[in-house]
């Protein structure tokens, strides 16, 4: 899944996983990739750089967005 795809499908970039909501926008070279709580507050933003360098890097999976977002929170320690 790319992000023109979330775009498409209605959603407008806004993704739900295991009680999380990951927030994701794109336009022209940039890029912004939010993570959520369940109330709303904000874990982490990764921008422009640095969210291509989580593709990059293999920590984000563009097929299991929601899930390798959430993995990586859960690996640093973001959230438990």
């Amino acid at each position: 899944m790319r992000l023109k795809d979330l775009k498409e499908s209605n959603n407008n970039g806004i993704l739900h996983y295991d009680g999380y909501e990951i927030n994701v926008w794109e336009e022209r070279d940039r890029i912004i990739i939010t993570l959520y709580d369940n109330n709303e507050k904000e874990i982490r933003s990764w921008i422009d750089d640095s969210a291509r360098e989580m593709f990059d890097d293999g920590f984000f999976d563009w097929r299991h967005l929601r899930k390798s977002i959430v993995d990586y929170a859960h690996e640093i320690g973001l959230i438990k």
